[in-house]
C-alpha cells in the first residue's frame, strides 16, 4: 500500500482542472510487415495543465528542448512512443490553438493520475 493519497478528484475539479483534447494515433502492421497508422482519434480529457519550470526541465532528462514544455496531470492514460514519435499522443489546447507532443509519461495510477510532459509542436 502506498503512503501517498489518491488525488484523482483534483484532476476533475473545475477549480484545478481544464478540458483539453487528446489526439491518439494507433495502427497495425500490414501483410508486408509495414506499419500503417490509423486516422487520429480526438477525445476530451480533463486535468491540470501547467507550465513547466526550468528546474523541472533539468530533472526530466529530455535533452535540449527549444519549445515550450507543459505538464498534464490527468486520470486518463496518456501514451508516448519511444520508437515512433508520430504515435505519441498529442494534446490540443484550445486556449492558444497549440498542439503539444507528449515526450514523457509517469504512471502514478496507483495514486489516481498520470503525469505527462509535452512540448509545443505547432498550431491547429
Amino acid at each position: 500500500m502506498s503512503g501517498l493519497i489518491n488525488v484523482s478528484e483534483l484532476m476533475t475539479d473545475p477549480d484545478f482542472a481544464q478540458t483539453l483534447t487528446l489526439r491518439r494515433t494507433e495502427g497495425s502492421f500490414n501483410d508486408y510487415g509495414e506499419w500503417e497508422s490509423s486516422t487520429p482519434v480526438d477525445s476530451s480529457v480533463t486535468g491540470a495543465w501547467q507550465k513547466v519550470t526550468e528546474r523541472d526541465l533539468a530533472q526530466l532528462d529530455l535533452g535540449e528542448i527549444k519549445q515550450e514544455v507543459r505538464r498534464f496531470l490527468t486520470v486518463t492514460e496518456i501514451k508516448v512512443s519511444e520508437d515512433d514519435d508520430k504515435l505519441s499522443d498529442r494534446i490540443i489546447w484550445a486556449k492558444n490553438g497549440g498542439r503539444y507532443k507528449v515526450l514523457k509519461v509517469t504512471d502514478n495510477s496507483d495514486n489516481g493520475f498520470y503525469r505527462a510532459y509535452a512540448s509545443f509542436e505547432g498550431t491547429e
